[in-house]
């Protein structure tokens, strides 16, 4: 019970961290949240299961990639066509990883 608690406090204070904090803190806030999604796969790959998977960093280079192309060469700014782009890029990845 105390362990839920925490999580149900922590995920309340992050999610009113925008209404309380400044602009620059919740700019640091975002690479941190970012970082701390990938790890906890690679944590579950790595540290749980001892598999050591490649595929992880290359969905996560196509994300990030697609993402940079996006914002400086293709102008785009909306976030939700930025993430639907780089779904689509991942899934015709994953096409091409799982035929071989």
């Amino acid at each position: 019970m105390k362990g839920g608690l925490v999580v149900v406090v922590a995920t309340g204070a992050v999610a009113a961290a925008p209404l309380v904090a400044s602009t620059y803190h919740v700019l640091l806030m975002l690479p941190f949240m970012a970082y701390a999604v990938v790890l906890l796969g690679l944590n579950l790959l790595f540290g749980y299961a001892g598999l050591v998977s490649f595929g992880h960093a290359l969905f996560i280079g196509i994300g990030a990639y697609t993402g940079a192309f996006l914002t400086t060469h293709g102008r785009v700014r909306s976030l939700e066509v930025i993430l639907v782009c780089e779904e689509m890029l991942g899934g015709l990845v994953a096409l091409a990883v799982a035929a071989l």
